[in-house]
Formats: C-alpha cells, sequence, structure tokens
C-alpha cells in the first residue's frame, strides 16, 4: 500500500510527524544515518514504483503529450516538460530533477542559460521558507525510541515521516548541485552569462534561506569580474538585498571582508568591494554592532592593504574615508553619549593623509577627524592646525569636493570655543576667496554668514580698526641675588599684537587685533551675487539664505547654459538609488532660457541679480524693435 499519494504538496506531508526535536538542533550517530537513509531510499523507491504505476493506467491526455515530446520535441519542449514532472510530482521525480541539473553543467552555453531559468522555475515553487534539513539533523534517537525499527513496514506513519526526511536530504543535496552549475556561470569569460547567474543567485537569496552563505560568496566573488558592469550590478544587487532583508547586513559584510582579505587582490575588486561597504544603510537604533564590525574591516584593510602616499591607491582611500565617515555617527557610543570606539592607533595615518595624496582623500580624512575631534581634546588643537594648513594647500581649487570641505570648517568653527582661532579662519577663509572664482567666494561667504551667525561676537571684526602696534619685547626682570648672568636666567619674552597671516598655529596668528578687511576687496567683485551677498553680511547683517548649491548654480557653465536660446529635448534619466549620486541639481537647468516670453514677463524685482544685466538688456532690445516695428509700419 502506497504512504505517499502524490496529491499533495511535499511540505504539507511531514506536519505533525516528528517534524523537531524537543532538544533543538541534534546530529545523530553515523551508523543510525546510514541505516535510516538506506531504509528511506527503499521506501521512495517503492513509491516511485506505485506512482509509475498510477501514470501508466492514466489515460489522459497530458501524459502522451509529455511522453510524445520528451521523445522528439526540441531542447525548449523537453526542459519544459521536465520542468512540469518535477512541478506535479517532486518526491517521485528524482530523475527528471537530475537531468535538468545535469544540463547545466553542460558545454554548450545555450542549454546551461535554458537549464539554469528552468531550474530556477523548479526550485523556486520547491523549497520552503525555512532551510532544508540534513538527515543527520533530524531527530532520529527518538524516533527510534518510539519504536520505529530501519526496514520494518509495520508502522506506516513512522515510515512515511522517514521517507520524506530523506527525500528532502535528497533535495538540499540536488540544490547544492544547483548552486555549483550557478558558480560555473559567474566565473565564466562572457558578461551576458555572468550576468544572468548574477541574477539567479540574487533572486534566490532574495526569497529562500537555503545555501544562503555558497549564495552570498557567489554573489561577493562577482565582485572580481573583469566586466565593470558586472562588478557594478553585484553592488547594486547586494544593496538591494539588504533593503530587503535588513538583519543580514552583518552577514554580507563578513563575507565582503573575505573578499577584501584576499592574498594579491586586485585593486578593483577591492574598490567595488569597498564601495559596497560604504554605501550600506543603518539604523540609528538597531545597528550600532555592525558600524563598530564595518568601521574594525575599514581599518584592517587600511592598516595592510593601503599606503597612503601611493597615488595608484587614492580611489581606495576616497571609498575606504568616506565608509568610515558614514559608519562612524551609529558606532557605539558610552553612557556619556561619546564613540566608545578609540582611533588613537590610526591617528598618525589619518593626519599623514591630510597632508598628502589627493585632496579629496584629504578633505574624508579632514572629516573623521573632526568627528573624533569633537569627543576628543586631545587632537583638537592638531586637527584645527591641519585645518587650516589645508586652506592654502595648492591642491584645494582642483578639488572637487569643496562643498564638503567647508562644510566641515563650517562644522568645526562653530564648535570650536576658541575664538582667535576663529578669526584666523575667518581671515584666510576671505584670502584665498580674493584669488578664487565667483562659486568659490559665494561658497565662503555663506559659511562664514553661517559661522558669524552662531557666534555673534565674530561681528566686531567688521567694525575695529586693525591695532597698528608692533611687536613688544618684555625684558626679564634684573636678577638681585648679585650672581651676575646665569643658565638660569630667563630669555626676553615675545608678545604679538600684529596679524601674521602666515603662522602656522591659528591661535596664535593676531587676528583678534585685526579686521576683516579683505571683505571690502570683495565689494568690488564683477560678479553681482557676490556683491549682493557681501552687501547682506556686512551692511544688512544678515544671515545669507540660499538653499542651492553655489558651486553649480554660480559656476561658469550655468552661466553659458542661459545663452542657450533653443530648448533641447527633454531626456529624463533614469538614475540608480545608489547613495552616492547627487540628491538634487541646479534650479537653473530647469530655468526658462533668457530670451523667452516667460522670462521677459517678470517684474524685474523677481529676477535673480546675476542674470539682471541680460533681462535689461532683452528688455531694450524687445523694446527698440517694437518701435523699429512701429516706425516701418507708420
Amino acid at each position: 500500500m502506497a504512504l505517499i499519494t502524490g496529491d499533495e504538496e511535499w511540505r504539507e506531508v511531514l506536519k505533525g510527524h516528528y517534524t523537531q526535536s524537543a532538544k533543538g538542533k541534534v546530529v545523530a550517530p553515523l551508523d543510525l544515518v546510514e541505516k535510516v537513509k538506506k531504509h528511506g531510499k527503499e521506501l521512495l523507491k517503492e513509491e516511485q514504483y506505485f506512482h509509475e504505476e498510477r501514470k501508466k493506467n492514466a489515460s489522459g491526455v497530458d501524459q502522451e503529450y509529455l511522453r510524445k515530446i520528451m521523445a522528439s520535441g526540441t531542447l525548449a519542449d523537453k526542459q519544459a516538460a521536465l520542468v512540469l514532472r518535477v512541478q506535479e510530482s517532486p518526491i517521485f521525480e528524482e530523475k527528471a530533477l537530475d537531468s535538468l541539473i545535469n544540463f547545466i553543467g553542460k558545454k554548450n552555453k545555450r542549454e546551461c542559460l535554458m537549464a539554469a531559468d528552468s531550474l530556477f522555475e523548479v526550485f523556486s515553487t520547491l523549497l520552503p521558507p525555512r532551510k532544508l534539513i540534513p538527515l543527520a539533523h533530524r531527530p532520529l534517537e527518538e524516533l527510534t525510541a518510539k519504536g520505529y525499527v530501519p526496514g520494518e513496514k509495520k508502522k506506516k506513519a513512522m515510515n512515511r515521516c522517514v521517507a520524506m526526511w530523506v527525500f528532502e536530504a535528497r533535495l538540499k543535496k540536488q540544490f547544492g548541485q544547483f548552486i555549483n552549475g550557478l558558480s560555473t556561470l559567474i566565473s565564466d569569460t562572457q558578461a551576458a552569462i555572468q550576468a544572468k547567474g548574477l541574477t539567479i543567485v540574487y533572486n534566490l537569496l532574495s526569497t529562500h534561506a537555503e545555501k544562503e552563505q555558497e549564495l552570498l560568496g557567489l554573489l561577493c566573488s562577482a565582485l572580481g569580474s573583469v566586466h565593470k558592469k558586472i562588478a557594478s550590478r553585484a553592488v547594486y544587487y547586494a544593496h538591494l538585498l539588504l533593503r530587503q532583508h535588513p538583519s543580514m547586513k552583518l552577514v554580507v559584510i563578513k563575507e565582503v571582508q573575505q573578499v577584501l582579505r584576499r592574498p594579491h587582490g586586485k585593486a578593483r575588486t577591492q574598490f567595488y568591494a569597498l564601495n559596497l561597504l560604504s554605501q550600506i544603510e543603518f539604523n540609528a537604533k538597531k545597528d550600532a554592532a555592525v558600524a563598530d564590525f564595518v568601521i574594525g574591516v575599514y581599518f584592517d584593510f587600511f592598516k595592510h592593504n593601503v599606503d597612503a602616499q601611493d597615488s595608484g591607491h587614492n580611489k581606495l582611500l576616497s571609498s575606504l574615508l568616506s565608509g568610515i565617515n558614514r559608519a562612524n555617527p551609529f558606532r557605539t557610543k558610552d553612557e556619556s553619549g561619546e564613540s566608545v570606539l578609540e582611533y588613537k592607533e590610526h591617528m598618525d595615518s589619518l593626519f599623514k593623509i591630510v597632508h598628502v595624496g589627493s585632496f579629496n582623500c584629504s578633505v574624508q580624512a579632514m572629516i573623521l577627524l573632526q568627528q573624533v575631534a569633537t569627543s576628543n581634546a586631545s587632537i583638537s588643537d592638531r586637527y584645527f592646525r591641519a585645518l587650516y594648513n589645508s586652506l592654502v594647500d595648492p591642491r584645494m581649487m582642483g578639488s572637487s569636493k569643496h562643498t564638503l570641505y567647508l562644510s566641515t570648517i563650517s562644522k568645526s568653527l562653530r564648535d570650536d570655543t576658541n575664538t582667535a582661532r576663529v578669526k584666523a579662519f575667518a581671515k584666510r577663509m576671505l584670502q584665498v576667496a580674493l584669488h578664487a572664482d565667483a562659486s568659490f567666494v559665494c561658497a565662503v561667504l555663506i559659511t562664514l554668514s553661517e559661522i558669524f551667525t552662531a557666534k555673534p561676537s565674530l561681528r566686531s571684526m567688521l567694525l575695529a580698526e586693525d591695532n597698528d602696534e608692533e611687536e613688544e619685547f618684555k625684558d626679564a626682570p634684573d636678577n638681585d641675588d648679585g650672581k651676575g648672568d646665569s643658565e638660569d636666567k630667563k630669555e626676553p619674552q615675545k608678545h604679538q599684537s600684529a596679524y601674521d597671516a602666515f603662522k602656522l598655529e591659528p591661535m596664535y596668528s593676531g587676528a583678534e587685533n585685526t579686521s576683516l578687511w579683505e571683505i571690502v576687496e570683495l565689494t568690488q567683485n564683477f560678479h553681482p551675487s557676490v556683491r549682493a551677498f557681501v552687501e547682506a553680511f556686512v551692511e544688512k547683517s544678515e544671515r545669507i539664505s540660499f538653499s542651492q548649491d553655489p558651486f553649480q548654480d554660480f559656476a561658469l557653465m550655468r552661466f553659458l547654459d542661459r545663452f542657450s536660446y533653443k530648448n533641447p529635448k527633454m531626456k529624463k534619466l533614469q538614475k540608480g538609488d545608489s547613495l552616492m549620486q547627487p540628491t538634487k541639481q541646479s534650479a537653473k537647468m530647469t530655468d526658462q532660457p533668457v530670451n523667452s516670453s516667460q522670462f521677459l514677463q517678470q517684474k524685474e524685482e523677481n529676477i535673480r541679480v546675476e542674470e539682471l544685466f541680460l533681462y535689461k538688456y532683452l528688455k531694450e532690445q524687445q523694446e527698440l524693435k517694437r518701435k523699429n516695428k512701429k516706425k516701418n509700419k507708420n
């Protein structure tokens, strides 16, 4: 008599029949496992015989059609027939599933890709939401204690249970063979084949828990693909996976760590791995331990693989520091709210990065040092000295990180309690702005406006006169003990009152004794927006209100765009959801051309300062044309 009819789904067969051990996860003795496995195979073989007999007796059109396709159909038809057979009776169609798995191992790439799609369809319906359980982890000893004897056929319920346990163990093995086939696809040299394998791996990871570790390994191995689009797709799929399953963050990070630790790893593979880590989104309430771990991964990689003085490592260094800065606010904090993780071991390396390599890396290093300096007074002076000297760094003007750089200066100075140092920064920022383009000048004025609003006492620099006194020298008091000159006699003490723009230490530059005279030069700047910002900052004592990015809105390219009189076709670009992409673009990109009727119909007070000249010019041209037209008509 048949134990399994085949009409019910295999996952429903086990319900209520010794499904789990009362002791949790167990490992049965090997000899008992082998006996139960042998008995289970015999039971399944008998059930398969009964199933074949039922199929022979069935006179349905479907069965005849399937037999005909298997005998003379095309490759696609044969695979479709195998899929139908497995989906209808997975318990009895072991050979059909093995035939599909054999296709994925063939040299013909077309057969492999077709088989991969077919197997994904099969396992998507067969796999349960939990992980498949191997036979050794079943409660076999509990079953034998309840009267089960391998080989006996008296107890139908127990035999039925054993048969399904053996089937599930067999399914786990077959799924493992499918994963091995996917690994050959991902390691292929053709990008299209790699992309197909990678997509299937992601879909399996996002929907099933079985073989999670192996699938994650395949996903991360694609970071080392010779094709850039495959490595980028692997990063994209990893982020999608983490958004669907946020609890997998630590597992994914550990797998990426293995990629970073590979000996003689390629720089490009490491770059994509660091990009993946740097774009992970953290939860402030749940991910403190994850942030601590990923920062440890960053510093371990930095210590063993990155040379700050090697220009070839600039991209790696920038991505690494960006990731640390993203994770740093979420790390573990003690009762006082200060971060527990210490950076003392890496302080010298971080300060070295500020002075060597690309300035973009220096900016990322300064962002991290700023976060550490707020909670560690011992490095505060050293940090401000490095930040002060970076303003006159020749690499600074060529950087693409000016927004981040000025934002770091603004945060640092607003938190600084040393007024003399803040005044020195204000003077040097304006001195640098005198030699910069309009976009940088506007950004500096906006930054200073924020700082002066947070520290109103700094406005005295806009009113005070320079202290023109020379440096004062005070002699040490005479030695009255009659011993004359001695080694203990003190040197003359020097007290500087004049401003020294070349001082390395900002707090001792004497900036508190001078006014902010550099602002006067900016009142004569050629750019109308600079003059408007200076007027608001100095004369009206207002905070400059500007919500856009000055480096976009006041760039030369935006100015030239206004002379583009033809309306180009608006093409909406589909952007990804990477954290590295800019969140907004210049508002001027959507403005009407300056010669359009909509622009000229606006009131003069609504026109931007930098566009006022164009508005007046075109308005006069319009009026002149109207008069000439009227004159010719008369």
